[in-house]
């Protein structure tokens, strides 16, 4: 397995970092072109909370651990169903950097339609 972290920095503000996974059969190292993607993603990711926190809204952590809710009964996708239970947002994104799969909240979180998250 293949991990590449990048710090959310805004100015002198670090807001967290975004972690990325990939399966250990993905070629070793990354392209240009991809790390610019990640780089501009984690950019616009610290953009976002950066935005949040000037607006009253900063995002903390939680006293507790978050944990998983109760799936709902029947007609859920099997392979969606666990993420589409976390209580934040989750996105997948494929080789090239491309937003492939967003769940709901995360689309609410990033303040955009679906379609115009997906590909970017």
């Amino acid at each position: 397995m293949a991990h590449y972290a990048v710090p959310l920095v805004t100015g002198e503000v670090c807001w967290g970092a975004l972690n990325l996974l990939w399966p250990g059969s993905r070629p070793e190292g990354l392209s240009a072109a991809g790390e610019a993607r990640i780089g501009a993603t984690a950019d616009r990711m610290a953009e976002v909370l950066r935005d949040a926190a000037a607006h009253g809204r900063p995002v903390r952590p939680r006293d507790e651990p978050l944990v998983m809710i109760r799936p709902p009964d029947g007609g859920a996708d099997p392979a969606t169903t666990p993420v589409g239970r976390l209580p934040e947002g989750f996105a997948a994104f494929d080789l090239g950097g491309r937003l492939i799969f967003p769940t709901d909240r995360a689309v609410h979180l990033l303040g955009r339609d679906r379609a115009e998250l997906l590909g970017t």
